[in-house]
């Protein structure tokens, strides 16, 4: 889809004020509504909006220019960008862990668990409340977790930066699969990951956003 450069400038120009994606793509199809432009207001997206943004060859607004200390004018800085880009890194692999897998420890490492279960789950808030799942039922749930996720994060975040993220903290022997052959094989080592990552002040590795952001 081809977009006019006015829509794309003042896409950008919204973005740089600071406005989240969904207000920014309100305020685009209110200001753009008297125009034949339906159709391509309808197909304008949050993703398209990102790499407008990031991509610095796309820019269409004039960069700020770094100026001194004396000036009194504080330069163009990503650090903020950087800063914001960490935290929904973090929401979602903590989203990933919720519906108590946030608790999964291995099952005979404690407490007994019967049957076929490997694992011990932890209600939430719930302490001394736990029950047994094997690995197929640990696997269902982190599948429900990241469908939940794509939803609530986004689908192209979760795929196209946060998983990049995530391979650079994959151990050797897993870094040559394939996400969801991680998530049905090896869903508990997949969960001890997400949980070092959480507690990590900064998300390892690059996507294509931190790329387009030096």
């Amino acid at each position: 889809m081809t977009y006019p450069d006015d829509i794309r400038k003042r896409a950008i120009e919204l973005r740089n004020k600071g406005l989240p994606y969904k207000a920014i793509l309100k305020t685009i199809r209110n200001e753009f509504k008297e125009r034949d432009e339906k159709v391509v207001l309808d197909s304008l997206d949050e993703k398209t909006i990102y790499r407008w943004k990031k991509g610095n060859s796309e820019r269409l607004i004039e960069p700020s220019i770094p100026v001194t200390k004396e000036q009194k004018i504080i330069p163009s800085n990503s650090k903020e960008d950087f800063r914001e880009h960490n935290i929904k890194l973090k929401e979602v692999a903590k989203s990933l862990l919720d519906n108590d897998l946030a608790s999964v420890s291995h099952g005979w490492t404690r407490k007994k668990v019967v049957g076929q279960a490997k694992y011990i789950v932890t209600k939430e808030n719930k302490v001394g409340e736990y029950y047994g799942l094997t690995d197929e039922q640990l696997s269902d749930k982190l599948k429900e977790n990241i469908v939940l996720t794509e939803h609530k994060h986004l689908r192209w975040f979760v795929h196209d930066c946060f998983l990049q993220h995530l391979q650079s903290e994959l151990p050797e022997e897993l870094k040559d699969n394939g996400f969801f052959d991680i998530v049905k094989e090896k869903p508990y080592e997949l969960i001890k990951i997400l949980r070092a990552l959480l507690e990590r002040d900064k998300f390892p590795g690059k996507c294509s956003y931190c790329e387009g952001q030096q």
